[in-house]
């Protein structure tokens, strides 16, 4: 049981780390000033998140994908754009750990639906507790042992999504570079500028894998 709560982790771990880090913003060379300073958008990696667990335990155990299903998954992303032509994308980390502590609050009803259902397989008379008392355990400690989410899950999420280097807006297009040492020349997202802030949308023919576009960055 504990060997399937971690490869349910280790799977997550691994689609965060896929996540595309391009989220660039667009615009013409006259509204340069329009994107200087600071902005901040939230991210909806929820519906994300979940299909992919269910696509990884496809064909394994139905009750386990129906389960293991997040509600919310939230991040918020803080692009700061500089007068010298740096920029840097950076998650909100309070926000981060609101959603990661929602994050272990539901994967703690998750771990203790999978073990009552293991009992009951194994047609022992005892409770969750009753189990977990008998290793020297409770429920939080059960999940700790498994997987740390504040350090393993928390960072990997964070070296994800932050980033740094040079931008450039030019006829409508933002590009951003990966390194702070190398001109910007990777087209991200079109965008508009409107009286909430600055509208981004995917160029025609780019996937967005996330499905989280368009994006609406609103000033910090």
């Amino acid at each position: 049981m504990k060997n399937m709560i971690k490869q349910a982790i280790c799977m997550f771990l691994v689609l965060t780390l896929v996540f595309p880090l391009a989220g660039c913003v667009f615009f013409d060379s006259g509204d340069k000033n329009e994107f200087l300073g600071t902005w901040k958008v939230p991210i909806d990696l929820t519906e994300f998140i979940n299909e992919d667990l269910k696509e990884g335990f496809a064909g394994l155990d139905e009750e386990l994908v129906d389960n293991f299903q997040f509600s919310s998954v939230e991040v918020t992303l803080v692009y700061t754009f500089n007068k010298d032509d740096t920029y840097s994308i950076r998650l909100d980390q309070d926000a981060l750990n609101a959603s990661i502590e929602h994050m272990k609050d539901e994967f703690k009803d998750i771990v203790e639906v999978l073990l009552e259902n293991a009992i009951a397989q194994a047609e022992l008379d005892m409770t969750v507790e009753e189990l977990l008392e008998s290793q020297g355990l409770d429920l939080d400690g059960f999940i700790d042992s498994a997987v740390d989410f504040d350090n393993t899950i928390t960072n990997a999420i964070v070296d994800t999504f932050n980033m740094n280097g040079q931008w450039k807006a030019e006829n409508g297009q933002l590009y951003l570079s990966k390194s702070v040492n190398q001109e910007a020349d990777d087209l991200s997202a079109l965008y508009e500028i409107t009286s909430d802030g600055i509208r981004l949308t995917k160029p025609e023919g780019s996937e967005d894998e996330m499905g989280i576009y368009p994006l609406l960055l609103k000033k910090a």
